[in-house]
């Protein structure tokens, strides 16, 4: 029982599987996961923060920020800028999207999308050190300390009048979080993953729409993770919906447009997994999008983000 709370939160650290953090609000925040998603609804900035198990000291904490360009002939520009705090890991990402759409028809686009960047996880030891019970050397410790890789994604984005399919690959490197030493072997990493999105708009009525979104990340050596939106819009103003997935996590979001260039949205989570016995706190999500094109050009009009401007 020494280390107990040092050493539960070192195994969540190394057994934490998605580097770009699933959020609530996915159709707002595609171009996390794959660069063919980036300014296709138009020049935009995003605010997103994510607060897990609020309440839990050192638990989970997820800031983005995105900023779409305006688009230049046939390229859409976009930064990424991603802060994620877990315990003693403060990581930090800045990565550039590019991305290419080739017309296949009047109503048909293929995207095409490049990111490359870098991120720097800061380590704090001292904060391990400063909780432990007792001061005995720890050799597990040693190899663990801050280090800088590099980000190159790529993917690419098919949309159509009533649907979208995306797959992308947020980073194609696999690099090792520690240093091994003679007194341990670390298998950690920061490994390459699959992201899959498939989504769609069906109208119901002249005011309703029903909004699902589909996505699935496919993990080496892990559970694979699926999750699935399904929103109901009222007049393209009011969105409500659940966010369900095969982790036991169930969330419900609200994203109010509060004109044609502000969004606002809310959301809120718990899990009901066996971590739930321990840690009942639930997640808390914001977002905030500023859009700087009153319409979107007539060529990237699409389901993505329901707008029938």
């Amino acid at each position: 029982m020494k280390y107990l709370t040092v050493f539960f939160f070192l195994f969540c650290l190394s057994t934490i599987k998605s580097q770009e953090t699933s959020t609530l609000f996915n159709r707002s925040n595609l171009s996390l996961f794959n660069p063919s998603f980036t300014g296709i609804d138009g020049s935009l900035a995003s605010l997103s923060t994510r607060s897990q198990w609020s309440g839990v000291e050192d638990a989970p904490r997820v800031n983005s920020f995105i900023y779409h360009f305006h688009k230049k002939k046939k390229v859409n520009l976009g930064i990424v800028i991603q802060n994620d705090k877990v315990f003693i890991e403060n990581k930090t990402y800045l990565v550039f999207n590019y991305n290419y759409n080739l017309k296949l028809s009047e109503d048909r686009i293929l995207y095409l999308g490049l990111k490359a960047g870098g991120y720097y996880n800061d380590i704090n030891i001292n904060e391990v050190s400063d909780k432990r019970i007792f001061n005995t050397y720890n050799p597990a410790l040693k190899p663990v300390e801050s280090y800088i890789n590099p980000v190159f994604g790529l993917g690419f984005n098919y949309v159509a009048p009533n649907y979208f399919l995306g797959i992308g690959m947020p980073n194609l490197f696999k690099n090792k979080r520690y240093k091994d030493s003679s007194e341990f072997k670390s298998t950690a990493s920061d490994y390459s993953y699959f992201h899959f999105t498939l989504g769609s708009s069906i109208k119901l009525n002249e005011s309703i729409k029903i909004n699902p979104l589909i996505n699935y990340f496919s993990i080496p050596d892990d559970k694979n993770i699926f999750s699935a939106n399904i929103d109901l819009s009222f007049d393209d103003k009011y969105f409500i919906g659940p966010v369900l997935s095969n982790r036991n996590d169930l969330g419900l979001f609200l994203l109010l447009k509060l004109n044609s260039n502000f969004d606002l949205g809310y959301g809120y989570e718990f899990t009901s997994n066996a971590i739930s016995e321990v840690i009942k706190n639930p997640t808390h999500e914001l977002l905030l999008k500023i859009k700087f094109n009153k319409k979107i050009p007539k060529d990237s009009e699409n389901v993505i983000e329901n707008n029938d401007e």
